[in-house]
């Protein structure tokens, strides 16, 4: 399918704006999402590529989960960075599809 068939925007873009999705141009929306995470901040794209941090360590060769109780310092600037990740991705949605990924 050609971007012929979408409503694609006709203006210029923003470097400071982030891509807009509403439901149409998935694959064009993906891209520009991409690098313009990627501009905002590298981090922010590993974010997304690796998961969310899970804070764990291994006891007994068995990996388990670390309570909120004992979080570190670092565990919470990653936890920072993850609501970072889902606010910009949240930011960028409609609102017919923040209510379709949120539900």
């Amino acid at each position: 399918m050609t971007t012929a068939n979408y409503n694609v925007q006709n203006e210029g873009t923003s470097t400071s704006r982030l891509p807009f999705f509403d439901g149409n141009c998935y694959i064009y929306w993906k891209v520009r999402m991409v690098i313009y995470l990627k501009y905002i901040d590298y981090n922010l794209w590993l974010f997304i590529k690796n998961g969310p941090h899970k804070p764990t360590k291994i006891e007994n060769d068995i990996m388990i989960h670390i309570p909120r109780t004992k979080y570190t310092d670092n565990d919470k600037k990653l936890f920072s960075m993850d609501a970072k990740v889902v606010n910009t991705l949240y930011c960028a949605l409609s609102i017919s599809e923040f209510n379709r990924i949120s539900s």
